[in-house]
């Protein structure tokens, strides 16, 4: 990966369009290291505050130059998750272009998915809707 770029962060989901994510012409590498550089904090290691990552061979894990392990998704409704990390830019996309009244069904219809599967995404997206950011520094709300 080397190193995080502002601009190139800046412009990434500008020119992805909600139809890419679901058929899959979106790198989930790209969408990992756009989660990284959030999670960083403008893509400084919290460790040494270096900004130099290289992603760990089979895993969803980045490690600085100074060997400091990062993982994009711990901490976030993507933990642990199976389901592309495209499908969920899309649920959360959609869930706010219909003001909040996406519903499972809707994507279960859209992108192929299991009634548990797009329940499960909408429920998660929802429960981050309802934190009180006032509250918690680990929500970052545009």
């Amino acid at each position: 990966m080397g190193d995080i770029k502002d601009k190139d962060i800046d412009s990434f989901l500008d020119n992805i369009k909600l139809d890419d994510l679901v058929l899959g012409n979106v790198n989930e590498d790209e969408l990992l290291e756009y989660l990284l550089y959030i999670k960083l904090n403008n893509g400084q290691c919290f460790e040494c505050e270096e900004k130099k990552f290289y992603k760990i061979k089979n895993s969803k894990k980045y490690e600085c130059v100074n060997l400091h392990i990062v993982s994009p998704t711990s901490g976030t409704i993507f933990h642990k998750s199976s389901t592309p990390l495209s499908y969920w830019f899309y649920a959360i996309c959609k869930y706010k272009e219909t003001d909040h009244k996406y519903t499972a069904t809707d994507l279960q219809k859209d992108i192929g998915v299991t009634y548990k599967t797009a329940w499960r995404m909408i429920s998660k997206i929802k429960e981050l809707d309802n934190v009180d950011i006032s509250k918690s520094k680990k929500y970052v709300v545009e």
